[in-house]
């Protein structure tokens, strides 16, 4: 987000979440949540393309808490 000139703290109070709720490790995001922040980032940073870039920066952690 940084990396492409996006403002989280803004973008995170606009779809209604806090910093503090995403680094929740097991939290788990509405699908339509998820989909409106990816929005809201992607007009924030002007970057049509920011559901790609963010893909490209993800390893297999993103879907979910490991349980063993």
């Amino acid at each position: 987000m940084r990396d492409l000139g996006g403002r989280l703290d803004e973008i995170l109070e606009d779809v209604g979440f806090s910093l503090e709720q995403l680094e929740q490790p097991t939290l788990l995001i509405p699908f339509d949540k998820q989909v409106r922040l990816l929005q809201v980032a992607a007009q924030s940073c002007d970057r049509e393309d920011f559901a790609l870039q963010l893909a490209k920066r993800q390893d297999m952690a993103v879907f979910g808490a490991h349980v063993q």
